[in-house]
């Protein structure tokens, strides 16, 4: 028998008597499994680092809105005063049309002799 299929043999024969696995032994090794920092940090304080994040995110919001109102109220103000300055200005002029008439008259001013040949 050659080495290689002793081997195999023996690996075959073993495999086939393992015992079944508890379900609470995965878990025990589970938890005894070290876990990335960021893991753990989301497990421990994940509630608060989402309740930051939301509560920053809706100050920010209410912040820009009333930073926008505010400068909407202000152009709102200069576009009514531009348009009252602007009503004043039309009401003060005088409007005066000008008509302008079109001359279709052609003045010679030299006459110039050219002569042309003629291929006989």
């Amino acid at each position: 028998m050659s080495e290689d299929k002793f081997f195999n043999t023996v690996k075959n024969k073993l495999g086939s008597i393992r015992p079944p696995v508890e379900p609470g032994a995965w878990k025990k090794l589970q938890s005894s499994l070290p876990i990335p920092w960021y893991a753990s940090l989301f497990k421990e304080f994940g509630s608060w680092i989402i309740g930051g994040t939301a509560t920053v995110a809706l100050v920010g919001s209410g912040i820009i809105n009333f930073q926008t109102k505010q400068e909407n109220e202000k152009l709102f103000g200069e576009i009514s005063t531009l348009k009252s300055e602007i009503q004043i200005l039309q009401s003060k002029t005088d409007t005066v049309y000008l008509e302008k008439t079109v001359v279709d008259t052609v003045y010679i001013d030299r006459t110039v002799k050219i002569p042309v040949y003629k291929n006989v």
